[in-house]
């Protein structure tokens, strides 16, 4: 097989600091050193709500002084998600995850069998429920699954043996 293009992607720098070492934001009307999160709330329409339920749509819309009220209006020059080096992915599981697996040949009777299993669940599926949205969902789940099985077996198959 040839080479394969290098297709890494930078890694993300870790962030170690204490909130003690970070400049403290303070109101720029009256001092106070609280701040409460502004939310931006907006009904959401029975016809555009996925359930087909009026609902409502809460965004984030900034900070205020909890003291006065004033909104802060400062603009950092970076912004700093303490704890987001935790929540990234590895640089391996990236790498794992967006590599072309060349199936082997002991994998692809499991995927046949795989495929089969789901078919046959999806003939019962479509022959003995009514048609309707969630049976086409449950249809598309089932895909979706296949999809997931064979990605985990072509992903982490055992090539110890060379092929």
């Amino acid at each position: 097989m040839g080479n394969k293009p290098n297709l890494s992607v930078p890694q993300k720098p870790t962030v170690n600091v204490r909130l003690d070492q970070l400049e403290q934001l303070v109101c720029s009307d009256c001092g106070h050193d609280k701040f409460v999160q502004l939310v931006d709330v907006r009904t959401l329409p029975a016809l555009l709500s996925p359930n087909r339920q009026e609902g409502i749509v809460v965004t984030a819309a900034g900070i205020a002084c909890s003291e006065c009220g004033a909104e802060n209006k400062a603009k950092p020059k970076s912004t700093l998600v303490l704890g987001e080096e935790m929540m990234g992915l590895q640089q391996k599981t990236l790498d794992n995850r967006f590599t072309y697996h060349q199936p082997q040949q002991k994998s692809i009777a499991t995927f046949v069998q795989i495929r089969k299993a789901a078919k046959d669940l999806a003939e019962l599926i479509n022959n003995q429920c009514p048609d309707s949205r969630e049976m086409s969902l449950s249809i598309t789940k089932l895909e979706e699954c296949v999809f997931w099985a064979n990605a985990s077996i072509a992903r982490y198959q055992d090539d110890s043996d060379g092929s």
